[in-house]
């Protein structure tokens, strides 16, 4: 990201960066190569990021995507929201984000501040310290995600990602 805004390839770089909430990053927008140190990605990346693409509609702007996400500007792309051209795509390995309402739920009190230690979640608040392991509250959906990694993506960056349970559709097709 640094090096796409300091080369000028793109006028800034969207993402994700530490937010206000605990367990929750924010979308965040670099313009300037220093800016770029604040980008972060991992379980606490929630929202669909690409979805703020439309926003940037005719800047050169790149962006840091996970499987899902490059689904996402995919469409937009067929649907002509977006040029292309004008999106490089930054891939990341996804292992899954967090169920934060799930966790929310089972710490039982406000949760004032969380980090990531390995495979757990340690949450602080009005009821102690509690550890979660990560792996059983990610989301249902990244779960049976069959796309953890960013299609076609102008630049990948290489790391674990999950692999895809088989979604269990047996409940449908019981109503069916």
């Amino acid at each position: 990201a640094r090096e796409l805004l300091s080369k000028g390839e793109v006028e800034c770089v969207l993402g994700f960066a530490e937010g206000t909430l605990p367990m929750i990053y924010t979308p965040y927008l670099a313009r300037k190569p220093e800016e770029a140190e604040k980008l972060v990605y991992g379980p606490f990346a929630a929202p669909n990021i690409a979805t703020y693409l439309r926003k940037l509609k005719g800047k050169k702007a790149a962006v840091i995507v996970r499987g899902c996400e490059s689904r996402t500007i995919n469409l937009l792309i067929s649907e002509k929201q977006l040029n292309r051209e004008d999106v490089k795509i930054i891939g990341v390995p996804c292992t899954g984000a967090l169920d934060r309402k799930r966790i929310l739920k089972d710490y039982g009190g406000e949760i004032h501040e969380a980090r990531l230690e390995g495979e757990k979640v340690i949450v602080m608040g009005d009821r102690g310290e509690k550890d979660f392991a990560l792996e059983e509250y990610i989301s249902p959906s990244c779960k049976s995600c069959l796309y953890p990694e960013a299609i076609d993506p102008d630049i990948k960056i290489e790391g674990p990602s999950r692999d895809g349970e088989r979604a269990d559709f047996s409940d449908i097709e019981r109503i069916e």
